[in-house]
């Protein structure tokens, strides 16, 4: 059920566009949507792995034991702009309420 992994690397700097992080107590990794799929179905099984390998965008190579995945979240460009929007949004309603 391992789908085809892709290193992604080079020297080019990439759009960050849409991706998945994977959390641990250990780190984090950001991962395709493919990968993502692949990840969430492992720990959807009946009997889960006591170990998932997968690749990062990075290229890396990983593997950690399937209990310590705390969290599986999407990243999309267009939550990334919301994120940065209601931050904004938020700093400036902060100031103002110091300014009164």
């Amino acid at each position: 059920m391992q789908p085809k992994l892709k290193a992604h690397g080079g020297d080019q700097d990439a759009e960050a566009g849409d991706f998945f992080v994977v959390n641990t107590s250990e780190g984090a990794w950001y991962v395709s949507t493919e990968m993502a799929r692949f990840i969430e179905a492992c720990l959807d099984e009946a009997k889960v792995p006591e170990w998932i390998r997968f690749v990062d965008l990075a290229g890396s190579r990983i593997r950690i034991r399937s209990d310590q995945v705390s969290a599986l979240c999407q990243c999309t460009a267009e939550q990334r702009t919301r994120e940065r929007q209601l931050t904004r949004s938020l700093r400036r309603e902060m100031r103002s309420g110091f300014d009164e």
